[in-house]
């Protein structure tokens, strides 16, 4: 009988550690949220834009008009269109981002050849069922 409350305590425990050990994974931050969406904003990657816009915005609309009109164009000029935008000189400064429980704003500098002083913007975000996402690109 002790042999088997001692199987049973044991196969417990290891079943208990198992479980906690795998824990829920930690919720991006709007600075990594921001970091995907700027990247896949300008190498167009429409399907990573879309999985980071909020729901039912007028970005995640516009965004999708612009998905369209770039699978309208034929494989060349969609190839060039990414070969443009990769080759393009473009680095972002994140200056600030503050945020609360439900609501970020990412301000960051982007820096091209036509914006050598850079240029300010700003990214709005808010959580969507405990994820953050883009909702406000300014």
């Amino acid at each position: 009988m002790q042999y088997f409350f001692t199987i049973t305590t044991l196969l417990f425990l290891a079943v208990s550690c198992n479980i906690s050990s795998k824990s829920t994974p930690t919720p991006e931050s709007p600075e990594q949220i921001a970091e995907k969406f700027l990247t896949a904003y300008f190498y167009p990657d429409f399907d990573q834009i879309l999985q980071l816009c909020a729901t039912g915005s007028i970005l995640k609309s516009d965004m999708e008009r612009n998905a369209q009109t770039y699978h309208g164009y034929p494989p060349e000029t969609q190839k060039k269109l990414g070969i443009d935008l990769a080759t393009y000189n473009c680095n972002i400064d994140y200056v600030n981002v503050s945020h609360t429980k439900d609501s970020a704003f990412v301000s960051y500098s982007i820096f091209t050849p036509e914006f050598v002083n850079g240029k300010a913007c700003k990214l709005t975000l808010i959580k969507e069922e405990n994820e953050w996402k883009v909702v406000k690109l300014l």
